[in-house]
This record gives structure tokens, C-alpha cells and sequence, in this order.
């Protein structure tokens, strides 16, 4: 009889053991599969930046030109500042890609990431969910307004 129970015991023990590694071998595999994602996207950010840089200095270079007064295409300048405009467009979309695989929130506002719970961005105070809706949410400037207004007319 002990030994059936020691044998079980070995047994039950031998299954928790094999399920405790699937589930670190699948943890393992999820950290990689992010990682290597993570990765890509980074690769994929600094291409990009690079890209805009170029642009940046082609922009920058026809300014000049038109500073010395040589001729510049306008055409040409509006289209490498609308291909500026929607290189970081891409870029913001990338950077919130990889805050996203990263359990995090991406703040356009300032390019720094903040916990996956947080309203406002830890680093500059900008609404994470209303980032575009800032000028028409008028609930917040009314409450910034009100302690303002009545810390006022106690003062007088």
C-alpha cells in the first residue's frame, strides 16, 4: 500500500511538473512572440525616422534656397511636406503599435508611454482618450474655470 501512494504521489506530482512547464514553455513563447514584435517595430520606427530626417533636410535645403533667393517649386516643397505629414502619421501609429505590445499607452502628445490604466500621460498630463476631443470637451475647462473663479472672488 505505501507504495501505490508514494507512486501516485510521484505521479501527481510528475503531472504538476509537466503542466507547470507547458504553461512556462507558453509563457516563454508569448514573451518571445512579443519581443520579436516589438523588434520588427522598432526596426520599422527607426526606417521611418530616417526616411523623415531625409525629408527634413530636402525641406530644409530648398528653405535655403529660397532664402538666397533661387527659385523654388512650391509644388515641390508642399508635396515633401505632406509626405512629412504622413511619414509621422505612420510613425505615431508605429509607436502606439509598440507601446500597445508592450502593455502600455502610447502619448501622441509627447511620445512618452504610460500604465495600460492610465487616463492622462504619466509625463506631460495630455488625455489619453480624448487626445483629439481637447478642444471641443468644454466639461474639463469648466471645472478648471470654477475653483479659479471662486478662489477669485474670495481674494477681493
Amino acid at each position: 500500500m505505501k507504495t501505490d501512494d508514494i507512486l501516485a504521489k510521484v505521479k501527481a506530482t510528475a503531472t504538476q511538473a509537466g503542466q507547470a512547464a507547458v504553461k512556462a514553455a507558453d509563457k516563454a513563447a508569448k514573451t518571445a512572440e512579443r519581443l520579436v514584435e516589438t523588434t520588427k517595430l522598432q526596426y520599422q520606427i527607426y526606417e521611418l525616422k530616417g526616411e523623415i530626417d531625409g525629408l527634413y533636410k530636402e525641406v530644409g535645403k530648398l528653405m535655403h534656397a529660397a532664402h538666397r533667393n533661387k527659385p523654388v517649386e512650391d509644388s515641390k516643397l508642399d508635396e515633401m511636406l505632406s509626405e512629412i505629414d504622413r511619414k509621422l502619421e505612420a510613425l505615431d501609429e508605429l509607436q502606439e503599435r509598440k507601446a500597445r505590445s508592450k502593455n502600455r499607452k502610447y502619448c501622441r502628445a509627447c511620445g512618452n508611454s504610460s500604465e495600460p490604466e492610465a487616463v492622462y500621460c504619466g509625463h506631460c498630463g495630455a488625455p489619453f482618450e480624448a487626445e483629439e476631443k481637447t478642444e471641443v470637451n468644454t466639461d474639463p475647462t469648466e471645472a478648471e474655470t470654477e475653483p479659479k473663479t471662486e478662489g477669485t472672488q474670495a481674494s477681493e
